[in-house]
């Protein structure tokens, strides 16, 4: 799979992107989504996250904590639907 580098494109706002999914910045209306994932047990049966149950104020002080201390958080994105499946970083 060949990867095209777009550093933060004015007109996409990509960080990374491949043939089927993109990076972009964390953003004030992927937390809902993330809230859901992070309190889904399969989701999150080998990670940190979701040991406890999240409300949308925990998982926005939980990102806000990883950008104070330096962490970067992107979204990731499937090209075809424009839909959010997930979160790295």
């Amino acid at each position: 799979m060949e990867y095209t580098k777009n550093i933060m494109s004015t007109s996409h706002h990509f960080f990374l992107e491949s043939e089927h999914i993109y990076l972009r910045p964390l953003g004030e209306e992927d937390i809902p989504s993330c809230t859901r994932w992070f309190n889904d047990g399969v989701v999150t049966h080998f990670l940190f996250y979701g040991q406890v149950p999240m409300s949308e104020s925990d998982v926005r002080e939980l990102f806000a904590r990883q950008k104070g201390s330096g962490d970067t958080v992107f979204v990731i994105v499937q090209k075809k639907t424009d839909i959010a499946i997930g979160v790295c970083g």
